[in-house]
């Protein structure tokens, strides 16, 4: 692995190696043709977190025009509006959505995954993953005039659905994502930035990262830190500049104390 980084290999790669290695070895040890994983005794690769990118306003705004009229055009409304999973847009039923009272369970999710043959993909609708990415979200109003149209008599029926009126395959709607960011001039959209996006836009209206953990569903704030220092960093950087400039602003005479006695420490 260290000759490997100093050919230039990626950390992703280099981790990638390891792991295919180590099966191979392990296989190897069940057959009796070595008697130890030198690969499982290696320091693990670490891979950086790439750095999440996101949309504009303008551009969000120019997306979700573009996405008007659109199959699965709501979707898209969705990840904006709400910061969800492609797995739990798709996964989302017309009994989750109660528009009287403006709120959504997010309960379920939809996955792709290979057949035990070896044949065709299946599709798979179930719980997701963890309980904190169980929650019930309100609906904003603009959202609220994307969803009517979808929101049927039976409870159970999908809310998205593809030409046959079943939902879709994952692959399929985020091809739609990538077309209709085409449309609106945008490149490199795809489902994912969606939710970055919906993260990232909260945290510069001063939405506190706890808060934007419980609405996308992290298990954790701390991974919401993580994967959204940048957010983070521009608003100590813009706390230290507001300071700067309280303290920097020249001393009004007419505030000055008449004598020496006044304490230093105002009472909170």
């Amino acid at each position: 692995l260290p000759s490997l980084e100093s050919e230039g290999v990626g950390a992703r790669s280099r981790q990638m190696c390891r792991v295919l290695l180590g099966t191979a070895l392990q296989e190897a040890m069940r057959q009796g043709l070595v008697v130890r994983n030198e690969a499982r005794l290696a320091s693990p690769v670490k891979v950086p977190a790439p750095d999440p990118k996101w949309l504009s306003p303008d551009q969000a705004r120019r997306l979700l025009d573009a996405a008007r009229g659109e199959r699965f055009g709501v979707g898209i409304a969705l990840g904006l509006y709400l910061g969800l999973r492609r797995a739990e847009i798709l996964g989302l039923s017309v009994g989750d959505i109660d528009l009287e009272r403006r709120t959504m369970y997010v309960h379920r999710a939809l996955t792709k995954h290979s057949a035990p043959d070896g044949g065709k993909h299946q599709l798979s609708l179930g719980e997701t993953k963890t309980r904190r990415s169980r929650r019930r979200l309100s609906i904003p109003d603009p959202l609220v005039e994307w969803l009517r149209p979808c929101v049927g008599a039976d409870p159970g029926a999908p809310l998205i659905v593809n030409s046959a009126g079943e939902r879709p395959d994952p692959d399929v709607f985020s091809h739609a994502v990538r077309r209709i960011g085409r449309q609106a001039g945008l490149s490199g959209v795809h489902a994912h930035l969606l939710r970055h996006t919906t993260a990232t836009l909260l945290a510069d209206q001063g939405v506190g990262i706890d808060v934007i953990s419980d609405l996308l569903g992290h298990g954790d704030p701390a991974l919401t830190a993580r994967l959204y220092s940048h957010v983070l960093d521009r608003a100590r950087r813009d706390g230290l500049d507001a300071l700067a400039t309280v303290l920097h602003r020249p001393v009004d005479p007419g505030l000055l104390p008449e004598s020496s006695d006044e304490p230093a420490v105002a009472a909170v």
